[in-house]
């Protein structure tokens, strides 16, 4: 019995098709995965900022409490 070509052709489309699939559920995870890593940044940011005011407050604090104390070198 022979193979016809088109059912070979047949069977390599079919064999494209179901790689093609597994590659659109892979790139939707690293979609969905990236999505997350980006939001975690955003987060991330947030707390830098407010760490960044809070030891704002705190050099104040510390340069009034140094010219209190005479101990600024200005």
């Amino acid at each position: 019995m022979t193979v016809k070509p088109e059912d070979l052709t047949l069977v390599r489309l079919r064999s494209i098709d179901t790689k093609v699939d597994r590659l659109i559920d892979h790139a939707s995870d690293l979609t969905d995965r990236m999505g997350h890593v980006e939001s975690h940044l955003g987060v991330l940011s947030q707390q830098y900022a407010v760490s960044s005011a809070l030891m704002d407050g705190f050099d104040r604090r510390l340069e009034r409490v140094e010219t209190r104390l005479n101990l600024s070198e200005s």
